[in-house]
């Protein structure tokens, strides 16, 4: 009986163990059900509660609650030019920039241009003479910088409108074709205007027409903000911001080193010629996508302003330069290996009726090799070569023309004249 006893003394010992264990896990258990309960509680709570403030900030900041509070432009206005730098687009001295990109727009002009050109395929024209000729469109944009009783002055780059048959001057969506008056190959800048009568054919009063002004390059800073406008892809003026990254940056392009500034403003074909603004509205640059760099993000150039005054004086007091009337190529390792051409020169693609070229001989295929007893070895220093003379000068050209199969050498002495499509 004793054992008997003893054995279910035991074993309600070991169950009262086992309820008072069971008890402990059960109250743990609570205790970590109502941490998480009330973090879930709390975490609701709170996000509850910034969502409301969220959206009554929105609504206050949108105007849509009961104090119905809008920012008006003059309370924009007066607290950029409180804090504004000089360098800010909204300087105390400036505009408001609305109002400088509306007043300077109204003195960049779109420019088309149409080219004549040979064939497509331009090499089977050199070599085989079955080309037939098409129009080829283009764009750039230009600044009207001058005028007077008669005429208005517009400049650009020179690449905008070389080689081009017609030249046309968009205004108020009106195309009216312009003369050439001169250009500097070199600097990449030209100059063309549209006469009085052209513009009343189109309802437009000369006295209407807005001139830019130009301002000083040699003060811009780098970081200061600038605007570049123009005729971006030939669909219209169009604007575009960034800061000054270099001022004078030397650049190397056909064997020339030019000093530019450097922006990180995107500059697009068809900006060529267009003008880059400071804060005052002041042109400080002229845009040209000939030298920006589209594989590199931010990296695009423009002439100086500095620089673009002086040539432009030059040109309008001594426009007319010489004019050969061709239109060539530069001779590849390709073209001299498959097609046994001489291996430095440029090939004449093409020659314009009534120029000096046709004039004095030269012909479609012919290969100048030298000019006054310099190499000519790409159409660039052709170019080159003749921006430095002037009208009435004499040249000599060696050329290379292929007869009977065979390339034999000919020298031409040619006096320089103005040709009377010049430029275009």
């Amino acid at each position: 009986m004793s054992d008997r006893k003893k054995n279910l003394d035991d074993n309600e010992t070991d169950y009262k163990k086992k309820i008072t264990a069971r008890h402990k896990r059960n109250k743990i258990f609570s205790i970590i059900l109502l941490v998480c309960l009330s973090s879930v509680i709390i975490g609701m709570t709170l996000g509850i509660g910034f969502g409301f403030a969220s959206r009554l900030f929105d609504k206050f900041m949108q105007g849509t609650t009961k104090n119905n509070f809008v920012f008006d432009e003059s309370q924009i206005k007066d607290e950029l030019e409180q804090n504004s730098t000089p360098n800010n687009i909204f300087s105390s001295e400036s505009e408001n920039l609305q109002d400088i990109i509306e007043n300077v727009s109204k003195s960049v002009v779109a420019i088309n241009t149409i080219t004549e050109s040979i064939n497509d395929d331009i090499f089977s024209r050199f070599i085989f003479g079955d080309g037939t000729p098409y129009q080829q469109k283009g764009s750039g944009s230009g600044i009207i910088f001058y005028k007077d009783d008669e005429k208005i002055y517009i400049s650009t780059n020179s690449h905008v409108i070389s080689g081009a048959n017609s030249v046309e001057i968009v205004i108020d969506s009106k195309p009216i074709k312009a003369k050439y008056l001169g250009k500097n190959i070199l600097a990449d800048l030209a100059v063309i205007y549209l006469e009085k009568k052209d513009l009343e054919e189109n309802d437009l009063n000369i006295e209407n027409i807005n001139t830019a002004k130009f301002g000083d390059s040699d003060n811009i800073r780098i970081g200061e903000k600038v605007l570049a406008i123009g005729n971006a892809m030939g669909e219209g003026n169009s604007v575009t911001e960034g800061i000054i990254s270099v001022k004078n940056k030397e650049i190397t392009v056909d064997g020339r080193t030019l000093n530019m500034i450097q922006v990180d403003a995107p500059i697009n074909p068809g900006n060529s010629g267009g003008a880059l603004i400071n804060a005052k509205g002041e042109v400080i640059g002229i845009t040209t996508a000939k030298y920006a760099r589209f594989t590199v993000e931010g990296m695009s150039y423009c002439i100086p302003s500095n620089t673009a005054k002086s040539v432009i004086e030059s040109i309008m007091q001594e426009p007319n330069k010489p004019y050969l009337g061709i239109r060539g190529i530069d001779i590849t390792d390709n073209l001299a290996n498959n097609y046994g051409l001489p291996r430095i020169g440029v090939i004449i693609a093409y020659v314009e009726k009534n120029s000096v070229a046709q004039k004095y001989g030269l012909q479609i295929n012919d290969v100048i090799t030298m000019l006054d007893g310099k190499s000519v070895n790409n159409i660039q220093e052709l170019s080159n070569y003749l921006s430095e003379r002037r009208i009435g000068d004499e040249i000599k050209l060696h050329v290379m023309r292929r007869v009977s199969g065979f390339y034999r050498g000919i020298d031409l002495n040619i006096k320089l004249e103005e040709h009377e499509n010049i430029g275009f």
